[in-house]
């Protein structure tokens, strides 16, 4: 299953439309007066909302496991933005820090976490490989500074 694929509820409302809304992500409401309508909206409806968490610093929810056939999945720019984005959390790597280490400017990195613009994948696998080459390295450092603490031990 894709990491970012979100299950999607559809309740019939009183008038007839379908009200579509992610149990993982209550932020995202929308509806259609059809249900092929709704789910048209849907991805849009989600992707919205997650753009929103990125605004405000928030982790990108888990999706549950799917009740239905019914989830959303991200086209695959939006999902290599949220593992950009998630990894960072993670490493607790700010725009600026990741910035610094690409050679780019924060607005740059602005521009690639921005759920609304275009970025390209070679864009977005340069910041992701700077991430992970940070990651190595806290690691190697770590593994020294334990290896210092059990000699002096």
């Amino acid at each position: 299953m894709n990491r970012f694929a979100f299950p999607i509820t559809l309740e019939t409302q009183q008038n007839g439309w379908i009200l579509v809304s992610y149990p993982d992500v209550p932020e995202a409401l929308t509806e259609g007066e059809t249900k092929q309508e709704a789910l048209e909206e849907a991805q849009d409806c989600l992707i919205c909302a997650l753009g929103g968490y990125i605004a405000k610093g928030w982790p990108i929810p888990v999706p549950s496991a799917a009740e239905s056939d019914a989830i959303a999945e991200l086209p695959e720019d939006v999902t290599l933005k949220l593992s950009l984005y998630t990894q960072m959390l993670q490493r607790n790597i700010s725009p600026a820090m990741l910035a610094k280490r690409v050679g780019r400017t924060e607005a740059w990195v602005g521009q690639l976490l921005d759920l609304d613009e275009l970025a390209s994948p070679t864009q977005l696998g340069e910041a992701i490989n700077a991430l992970s080459e940070a990651a190595r390295r806290q690691s190697s450092e770590l593994k020294v500074k334990a290896e210092g603490l059990s000699r002096s031990a």
